[in-house]
């Protein structure tokens, strides 16, 4: 069994919780044959494991709209597609710092996707110069 290989003892009753989930989440269209390190985390958080990463303090999403000149009415809906813009700000506490990011991105998960990437990117090691 993959706990064994990760060095993950888990007790029959945990098992037995741990086996309902992944049936539950398989039979909610989640595949783990594949997926290693979501299988890992489901089964380190099994055993009372929660990694302490970072805090999320709050996150905005904004998208606005321009207002599309006059015209047609599918060049309206064009105008209006192509002038739309999206902003996610993301703010987090990393051990005692306080990170705050904003970024821009092609819908609302993109943006928070970008804020994210951006925020962690100082603090992420494959990200630090080397030297």
């Amino acid at each position: 069994m993959k706990a064994v290989e990760l060095g993950i003892e888990l007790d029959g009753e945990v098992l037995g919780r741990v086996l309902d989930q992944l049936k539950r989440l398989e039979h909610e269209g989640y595949h783990f044959e594949v997926a290693d390190g979501s299988l890992e985390l489901l089964l380190r958080r099994a055993t009372g494991w929660v990694p302490d990463f970072f805090d999320v303090e709050s996150f905005r999403v904004i998208t606005d709209h321009v207002t599309p000149p006059e015209g047609d009415a599918d060049e309206l809906v064009l105008t209006a597609a192509v002038r739309a813009t999206t902003e996610a700000t993301v703010k987090v506490h990393v051990g005692l710092d306080r990170l705050v990011a904003t970024a821009e991105g092609n819908g609302p998960v993109n943006a928070l996707d970008a804020a994210s990437a951006r925020r962690s990117a100082p603090t992420t090691p494959s990200s630090a110069p080397s030297t």
